[in-house]
């Protein structure tokens, strides 16, 4: 999967490489998603690189989260895009954020994706967004500046 607006939704489990051969690759590259509502398995040998793309696993991973205990097995058949080339993922170079229904249309807006709330978002690159407040703020501006924009063409 490669550029921002592709997405493969898979609302069941996700499995590669499980027939017994290896060298299986899912890249992710980007801005696309993969979005993942059952449980990945990654048979060895094979792997899932991300390049500035988003894996979205239903669940939360994260700290404290309860599916945190399955995170190390998910990161062992992943790969992360960073200086000098593809790394073995590991919790200290890859980012993961859950979506929580607070913070869900904040993410959607900036990642270019819906219905990612329960999911947790994998990535090999921060992926930055506004605080809600300066979300709306940033809306707010850019509607006055297209106002603006559009009353100065008319009256040119």
């Amino acid at each position: 999967m490669t550029g921002a607006g592709s997405s493969w939704v898979i609302s069941g489990d996700l499995s590669i490489g499980t027939s017994g051969n290896g060298a299986n690759i899912l890249y992710v590259l980007d801005s696309a998603l993969v979005q993942v509502g059952g449980a990945i398995t990654i048979a060895s040998n094979n792997y899932i690189y991300l390049a500035d793309g988003y894996l979205a696993v239903a669940g939360d991973y994260t700290t404290g989260g309860a599916k945190n205990s399955s995170l190390d097995d998910l990161l062992s058949g992943m790969w992360i895009y960073a200086v000098g080339g593809y790394k073995a993922a590991t919790t200290s170079n890859t980012y993961l954020v859950y979506i929580t229904a607070d913070i869900a249309a904040a993410y959607e807006a900036a990642l270019g994706y819906d219905n990612l709330e329960g999911y947790t978002i994998f990535s090999s690159s921060l992926i930055t967004v506004p605080e809600p407040a300066t979300y709306a703020l940033l809306g707010g501006l850019g509607a006055l500046g297209l106002a603006l924009y559009r009353r100065g063409k008319k009256t040119a």
